[in-house]
């Protein structure tokens, strides 16, 4: 198991994110360690899933310093999820991963899936322990795209035909704010892939008149479709 207080050059390939990534990183591993310390006990089995894992170590840009990435992160809580899923549209990325895990956490039930996220719900389902009526399974799924175009709404939706909490990293000062009027042309499908909703011009033309930012629109926006289309009642 690996010192998650400190983080060493291993040789591998290592990405480098902007210094907001340390403070990310710390919601990511808090909220967590708030789930398996919470659910432990309530559910037979409990699944981590990384849609965007990465290498499982990054730099700070304009700094020296190392940061474990969510993958890594994951793993390294005191209460532990039962298994681990890792998808990443790189393969370089998912083979470096895979080599850290394998050095510090070599008996930990983990799965790998190389794939555009939008392409793998199904490989997903298929890896998914089968809940039954005597033993229960819950999953707890993170979302941190480099942009909206990354993830479809509707693969979170599909995803969620299995009892499962979400986190999304939602790319508001990255990709919203800065592509808003791209995004506002009358055949730009971005932001409905994205959210899911259909009418959000619309919507949007209300709020921005009262004062609201896109960005708090936006996670508004995709916190209603959460609602909507992907809570169960889990405990």
């Amino acid at each position: 198991m690996v010192n998650m207080s400190e983080q060493i050059d291993d040789g591998l390939p290592i990405s480098e994110v902007g210094i907001w990534g340390e403070y990310k990183y710390r919601m990511i591993r808090n909220y967590c360690d708030l789930f398996t310390n919470a659910m432990r006990g309530k559910w037979d089995h409990l699944v981590y899933i990384d849609l965007f894992s990465g290498s499982g170590l990054v730099k700070l840009r304009d700094t020296n310093k190392l940061a474990y990435g969510s993958p890594m992160i994951s793993l390294g809580l005191k209460v532990q999820f039962d298994s681990y899923i890792f998808c990443d549209a790189s393969k370089t990325n998912l083979d470096t991963l895979r080599k850290r895990v394998e050095k510090a956490y070599p008996h930990i039930d983990v799965n790998y899936v190389v794939s555009d996220v939008n392409k793998a719900v199904d490989k997903i389902h298929e890896i998914l322990p089968r809940p039954s009526k005597s033993y229960t399974v819950l999953c707890l799924c993170l979302s941190d795209p480099f942009r909206m175009s990354n993830l479809n709404f509707n693969t979170i939706k599909k995803l969620s035909n299995r009892f499962m909490d979400h986190l999304v990293l939602i790319p508001t000062y990255m990709d919203a704010n800065r592509n808003i009027k791209v995004y506002l042309k009358p055949n730009n499908k971005r932001i409905f892939n994205f959210t899911g909703i259909k009418d959000w011009r619309e919507q949007w033309a209300e709020v921005e008149a009262k004062g609201v930012g896109f960005d708090i629109f936006l996670t508004d926006c995709y916190g209603a479709s959460l609602e909507r289309d992907t809570v169960k009642c889990c405990v």
